[in-house]
């Protein structure tokens, strides 16, 4: 990727140039990544995604600092938004290819990997990972992996996909319950597809679960449509 362009509009709004790095210690390291973060969440929020991807390729190749968790989530952020396949893959290889990330932010990880997917129309990539997750040992699957699917199959014209995702796999199961987002997402689909069977069900799912209770607005007005 060329983005040299860009690097000079980096390097002058970030202070820790590599030129100026006499002593690399963890201490700097540390103080060099939160300045990343800081300004590649600034892109993020300024819709300049651009820049965030040519922030981390600097960082990697002309500072050769590595990438921490937050680092990586600014990056995945970006790429959703670039609509770049070949960009988003690099990300996603060179995540795959860190063998520092701990457990639960690997899966972590992993689920905004399939939201950037299912946000650039590559569904069939979001539902690979989805696969992929479900199989890892001794990892601790929890809803927001099936909510960020159903919300991937929604936002590619698919609630069928998500209405039978549930069925399939979370209807009788019930060591994972429904959150908001997801109930939301399935409530949605049902409504798409005039499933009230299932839309019924999770409706009372909703009030066992007092999912209302703060007030939720997208998911009472899923409520209210269903």
């Amino acid at each position: 990727m060329q983005y040299i362009r860009r690097f000079s509009l980096i390097r002058s709004s970030f202070r820790f140039l590599s030129s100026t790095i006499v002593d690399v210690t963890p201490s700097t390291i540390e103080k060099e990544l939160y300045e990343i973060n800081k300004l590649m969440k600034t892109y993020n929020n300024t819709h300049v995604p651009i820049r965030t991807v040519a922030l981390f390729e600097w960082m990697l190749n002309i500072i050769n600092i590595k990438p921490d968790f937050n680092c990586y989530l600014n990056i995945i952020r970006a790429c959703g938004e670039l609509n770049n396949i070949n960009i988003c893959q690099k990300i996603h290889q060179f995540i795959n290819n860190d063998q520092t990330l701990q457990t639960n932010e690997y899966l972590q990880l992993q689920i905004k990997l399939i939201y950037m997917y299912s946000k650039i129309k590559k569904i069939e990539l979001a539902e690979q990972i989805f696969q992929q997750v479900k199989t890892i040992k001794n990892s601790s699957i929890d809803i927001s992996l099936f909510g960020t699917m159903f919300k991937g199959y929604n936002m590619n014209g698919q609630p069928n996909k998500t209405i039978e995702l549930y069925e399939n796999e979370l209807l009788n199961n019930k060591t994972i319950e429904l959150d908001a987002i997801a109930a939301t997402c399935v409530l949605s689909a049902c409504t798409d597809c005039h499933r009230l069977d299932i839309g019924e069900y999770v409706h009372d799912e909703i009030l066992r679960l007092e999912l209302l209770d703060p007030p939720d607005i997208r998911l009472a007005t899923a409520v209210c449509f269903k």
